[in-house]
């Protein structure tokens, strides 16, 4: 059994929790009866699609390993190093703070829209033009 259960809902104007997919849930919650849980409610935020994952790791990433002849592994990490804002981070043995580049997985829509952006435009004035989402692939 997980440790955690994660889920959608939305609040009323009276205040009322309504869970999206309310009977899904409730199975799920049934299988912790009689424990002790902890509630947080947190502001929706939206997570980045699928489309913009196959945007970036398509042409931003083929127009990127193309130009500068690194592997796409390698220019993922690069470019990720040089255009993400940094998060702090704890060591959870040492304690140590440190600054460190985010996953692509713990992105937003907005901060991923905002990174891909970037990319694009920082490709364009080195003379890099990655085609738009919706424009025809060209050969590279």
């Amino acid at each position: 059994m997980s440790d955690s259960i994660v889920f959608e809902a939305e609040i009323d104007d009276a205040g009322k929790l309504h869970p999206v997919g309310a009977k899904a849930i409730r199975a799920r919650l049934a299988r912790w009866r009689g424990r002790k849980a902890w509630v947080t409610v947190a502001k929706y935020v939206k997570r980045k699609s699928n489309n913009q994952l196959a945007y970036f790791h398509g042409p931003v990433l083929d127009y990127w390993s193309e130009f500068t002849g690194y592997e796409r592994d390698e220019m993922k990490v690069e470019l990720k190093d040089a255009w993400l804002p940094k998060v702090p981070f704890v060591n959870r043995i040492t304690g140590e703070e440190s600054q460190c580049v985010p996953s692509l997985a713990d992105l937003t829509s907005e901060q991923m829209s905002t990174f891909i952006s970037r990319c694009v435009k920082e490709a364009a004035l080195i003379g890099v033009n990655i085609p738009g989402p919706d424009d025809p692939p060209e050969a590279l």
